[in-house]
């Protein structure tokens, strides 16, 4: 049966949208992949295309959140017309973005350096500064992601409020009943951010896998971040998180691939103890899916032997394949229909991700409009403002003092996902 939804994925029929949706993922694609691995020379794509696809290109490349990339990748061939402007502008944006972030993490490092337990940043100015060679324009992100244990959580959060920092959600008790792995800030120079205890935001996902969070925290490592040292993750572990996040989240943004093609290059993982650590944390076919797309569609330096090692599933990977090569580029031409869902529900195994993704499709009809106005206020804050009417309960004040002291007890103590 998950064969059959993997391979009935709807598709274009051959239409000239369907023909126009093929020639902009492909251009898309060859933009965004490295130099050397390019199927097809970018500047014959580019003079094929019309202005309104060149137009239409630098709106998939801000959905995938790639801009910067395709940027660079632009002006390297030399192009010098539209959609440049346009691209160019996101590229400031996202390296304005991120030396405000780095500001944000500079002070914070200096507030935060007396707490006992370990903390540590994830994604963002991480991603820039060891995948991305440190150019602040290539990588998009609008908050800083920290990391800390469940001990370290309230003594962390008290230390930030203290500095400035303001938290945003804090309807306690409901909080104290979600048991989010995250927390929503207002930083203290005014930027967002979120404070994890755990890698993975919802307990149900939380339970599909067994990431150990202390061995990550006992693992990671310093690193400098524009002029700042502070932890990170391992490097395996790094393409770990890449590769959960990104599958968690869908895996239908360019982004998290090609997160995960520039950190193989930049920063290649022991590949011997990534399939260890994947098979002991549950996450070999999660992995084994991200890293094939990343292989597939941006060329990624991923050894096939480690995918195969990492299906334990070997049907839904090949099955996986199938329709990747299937839909071909088209899927990146277009905005919609991209499998998301379904990629987002890959658990250990097949009857695990049918499970999931059964779940998945309940809770998106029964909390469509409630998931609309949490994405509205916790993404939509971050590009464009949100609706003041579609402020999820999340952010409504309730409980006090007693209640919030209860929910810091609750992810301290708690040994459930």
């Amino acid at each position: 049966m998950l064969g059959t939804l993997l391979l009935a994925q709807p598709t274009e029929p051959r239409s000239s949208s369907a023909l126009s949706s093929r020639r902009l993922g492909r251009l898309l694609i060859e933009a965004v992949r490295s130099a050397p691995k390019r199927k097809r020379p970018l500047s014959q794509l580019l003079d094929r295309a019309s202005s309104d696809e060149l137009v239409r290109l630098a709106e998939l490349a801000a959905h995938h959140r790639v801009a910067g990339v395709v940027y660079r990748s632009l002006c390297d061939a030399g192009f010098n017309g539209e959609p440049l402007p346009t691209l160019r502008a996101h590229y400031h944006a996202a390296a304005a973005s991120d030396l405000c972030l780095r500001a944000e993490l500079t002070a914070l490092a200096g507030v935060l350096q007396d707490l006992s337990q370990p903390w540590l940043v994830l994604k963002g100015p991480t991603l820039v500064e060891l995948a991305y060679g440190g150019d602040v324009g290539l990588r998009d992100y609008g908050d800083l992601d920290l990391l800390t244990s469940r001990v370290g959580f309230g003594p962390m959060l008290e230390v930030i409020e203290q500095a400035g920092g303001r938290v945003l959600e804090t309807n306690w008790p409901l909080l104290s009943r979600l048991r989010h792995g995250e927390i929503t800030l207002r930083l203290p120079m005014g930027g967002l951010g979120d404070l994890h205890w755990h890698l993975i935001y919802y307990p149900s996902a939380r339970a599909r896998f067994a990431v150990q969070m202390d061995e990550l925290l006992d693992r990671s490592v310093t690193a400098v971040i524009g002029a700042t040292r502070v932890r990170v993750l391992e490097r395996t572990d790094q393409l770990l998180h890449l590769c959960l996040h990104g599958a968690l989240s869908g895996g239908h943004l360019l982004i998290w691939l090609k997160d995960i093609e520039q950190m193989v290059a930049s920063s290649p993982p022991d590949w011997d103890e990534l399939l260890v650590r994947a098979r002991r944390y549950r996450l070999g076919l999660i992995c084994a899916l991200m890293l094939q797309r990343a292989r597939l569609v941006l060329g990624a330096g991923v050894p096939s032997e480690v995918i195969d090692a990492l299906a334990t599933d070997r049907l839904l990977l090949g099955l996986w394949a199938l329709q990747q090569r299937y839909a071909g580029d088209a899927p990146w031409g277009r905005f919609e229909r991209t499998g998301q869902t379904l990629m987002a529900a890959t658990s250990a195994g097949s009857f695990s991700s049918l499970d999931a993704f059964c779940g998945s499709l309940v809770k998106d009809v029964a909390w469509a409009g409630t998931r609309r106005r949490i994405v509205a206020l916790r993404g939509g804050a971050r590009r464009g403002g949100a609706n003041r009417e579609q402020v999820s309960v999340l952010f409504q004040p309730v409980g006090g003092d007693g209640e919030r002291r209860r929910y810091v007890e609750v992810i301290a103590t708690d040994a459930g996902p």
